[in-house]
């Protein structure tokens, strides 16, 4: 139920451009440097990226962009499609086995698209010597660049002066190549069979969990395999599922986006089934009290006991409203608790907490957060209220 929850909710995102969330499969990274090739797939020159909107100096020699993405898993060799670092891309550490895993990529990939961008970067990998990478005249005055040598890296063409990541046959290639595993199978969220991850995308941003992200799904130990079941197929979810529920998981954990609120060393996450609802932010305000919407209760005394002016807003009271606490546990994510039910329940559940808690006389009623605050030493400096 929380997997289809967060696999519908990102639907309701992805439809709404303002929202700004990754597609299956594509992720925002910092790329340096594009790699100018022509129709030949000669290497011509190689042009720095900068974002000039990007007021923080260490990130200035990078742009933000949105690129292929799978997390790596273990040790094998596992490039990126069409960018990657430049150990991977060019093969400038002399690794021979890292480019060929690239040029194989492309090419198994890109075996379907037949146009400029697509036979460029076939012709660039069919004629790239590892050997003489070094003593190319373009290169060359690259070696000692500490950025180039760790950044990573794009394809432009010549003729163009286009980004092949922004070709929609090869994006389409791509986003094809997510749902082709070859392991086929029943979802157990959608029901229809298609293609099984065998492996879940990293979830980052979780408060206290592990900077590399961490998995809510995983299944790593024999211990959890049974009748030759292992990886993905101990609990069969489909491509497609697996991409947008880490998606959406991804999305509602930043801060910026206000669906995420921490209390101790837990992560409450809340949303509604509309994209941009008003009871998002209601919700927030509530997690969240500021001297802005600190006078809450009595909006919600009105909606409670029937005296809505917004018309608008009585319908969104029947929508389904999601709240889901998360907490770290080493590599792995915990679910503390996951309830979904229409916003007026939740509403109706506010109003009782205010009944149960009232104080005659107090200006203000007492928050989640206040009862929380409560629980810590009032003599230490940071007040963080401890773990519940």
């Amino acid at each position: 139920m929380i997997i289809h929850a967060l696999a519908d909710y990102y639907n309701v995102l992805a439809s709404d451009s303002e929202n700004k969330i990754n597609k299956a499969g594509w992720q925002v990274k910092k790329v340096g440097f594009a790699i100018l090739i022509n129709q030949q797939g000669e290497l011509l020159s190689i042009t720095p990226l900068s974002n000039n909107d990007n007021k923080s100096k260490k990130n200035e020699a990078a742009r933000k962009m949105l690129v292929p993405h799978i997390d790596r898993q273990g040790t094998a060799m596992n490039p990126y499609f069409l960018c990657d670092n430049v150990q991977y891309t060019l093969g400038i550490d002399g690794n021979a086995e890292k480019l060929k895993s690239t040029s194989e990529l492309c090419k198994q990939i890109l075996s379907e698209v037949d146009n400029i961008y697509s036979r460029a970067i076939i012709n660039f990998y069919d004629s790239w010597n590892i050997g003489k990478v070094k003593s190319h005249p373009v290169i060359i005055e690259y070696l000692e660049n500490k950025d180039f040598l760790k950044s990573n890296i794009v394809f432009r063409l010549d003729e163009t002066g286009m980004n092949l990541l922004d070709d929609a046959l090869i994006q389409k290639a791509w986003d094809d190549s997510l749902c082709s595993t070859g392991n086929k199978g029943i979802c157990l969220v959608s029901g229809e069979r298609s293609d099984i991850a065998r492996l879940h995308l990293k979830i980052n941003g979780l408060y206290k969990g592990q900077s590399a992200g961490s998995s809510i799904i995983s299944y790593n130990e024999k211990s959890f395999e049974y009748f030759g079941k292992k990886n993905g197929d101990v609990s069969p979810i489909s491509e497609s599922m697996m991409h947008s529920y880490t998606a959406s998981l991804n999305w509602l954990l930043k801060k910026e986006n206000n669906h995420v609120t921490i209390v101790g060393n837990i992560s409450i996450l809340y949303w509604s089934e509309t994209s941009k609802s008003p009871l998002d932010f209601l919700m927030n305000a509530e997690f969240n009290p500021t001297n802005e919407n600190a006078d809450l209760k009595g909006f919600f005394d009105s909606i409670i006991q029937g005296r809505i002016v917004d018309t608008n807003l009585e319908k969104e009271l029947k929508n389904k409203f999601y709240v889901l606490i998360l907490s770290p546990n080493n590599a792995r994510i915990a679910v503390k608790f996951f309830m979904a039910n229409t916003f007026g329940y939740f509403l109706k559940n506010i109003q009782d907490h205010y009944e149960n808690l009232k104080i005659e006389g107090a200006k203000k009623h007492l928050t989640i957060r206040d009862l929380i605050s409560e629980t810590v030493n009032k003599k230490v400096l940071i007040k963080n209220p401890k773990k519940i």
